[in-house]
């Protein structure tokens, strides 16, 4: 919970804690559902096995990794274009900030308005006594 940006401190805890407690029931459930698919796969490729479980014949064969190419959906190259530059842009733009800098960039807000040093039209006459009373 100390992870959680400080933007996100003004949620209330309770609520930040079920959503992250959410968050990691799913990822449990996948990895659960991924490693029973896998060891399922497994146990299918070998015939006696499928026939044993009353399988007679799968549909989609499962490739061990590395033997096939990817046979999926190839973009065109206007997307794959657009994705280069948006890349390029959110690579030079995004920058990470501790929560340290945050807070000062909040804390900023209040005082970016403010002029610390007035400094006098170039034409008027200034002393020292008024740039010190300044």
């Amino acid at each position: 919970m100390d992870n959680i940006p400080y933007n996100l401190q003004n949620v209330e805890r309770s609520l930040i804690e079920s959503m992250v407690n959410e968050m990691i029931n799913e990822m449990q459930r996948d990895y659960y559902d991924s490693v029973r698919k896998s060891i399922l796969d497994y146990v299918l490729k070998d015939d006696s096995e499928r026939l044993r479980v009353g399988i007679m014949e799968t549909f989609d064969e499962v490739v061990d990794y590395g033997e096939s190419v990817y046979k999926g959906i190839e973009a065109d190259d206007d997307w794959k274009l657009h994705f280069h530059e948006s890349y390029e842009e959110i690579k030079n733009n995004l920058v990470i900030n501790s929560k340290e800098t945050l807070n000062l960039m909040c804390m900023w807000e209040k005082y970016e308005k403010m002029h610390f040093l007035v400094l006098p039209n170039p034409n008027d006459y200034m002393t020292i006594q008024s740039f010190i009373d300044i």
